[in-house]
């Protein structure tokens, strides 16, 4: 019986690691496509500077969002915002300037991803460290 039990505890014990792998493991993918993704609509937006002479202020539908499992929501920032670090203020949209932000649509420790015209990286995460969130 005892043996039973304690074969029991260790099959619960990887059940449960092989589950917290797999759910960190996606997290990881979802912030990779986000990652790649805000990069590509950055390039879009300059291409689109260099032809028009200004960052345009409307994302085309289809490069706001991702692939169906990519759990973040990619906008242009209408109004400054602040990183986690307070005297990080990233810009709001204007003829030379921009920020996109990836939105998580589930509660995320690094908060909204930031990104702006100049390519640097933020995040509004309050205890969050940006080298770990865009990794």
């Amino acid at each position: 019986m005892l043996e039973l039990a304690l074969a029991l505890l260790i099959l619960g014990l990887l059940i449960v690691i092989t589950v917290a792998s797999m759910y960190d493991h996606q997290s990881r993918k979802s912030k990779r496509q986000v990652v790649h993704r805000l990069q590509e609509v950055s390039d879009w937006l300059h291409s689109q500077k260099a032809s028009q002479g200004g960052f345009v202020g409307i994302l085309p539908v289809d490069w706001s969002t991702g692939p169906a499992d990519m759990t973040y929501t990619i906008t242009l920032a209408k109004q400054p915002v602040t990183a986690s670090n307070p005297k990080e203020v990233f810009p709001a949209l204007g003829q030379e300037t921009f920020t996109l932000q990836a939105l998580p649509q589930e509660p995320d420790d690094c908060g909204a991803l930031l990104l702006d015209q100049s390519g640097r990286k933020g995040v509004t995460g309050q205890e969050a460290n940006v080298a770990d969130c865009w990794e």
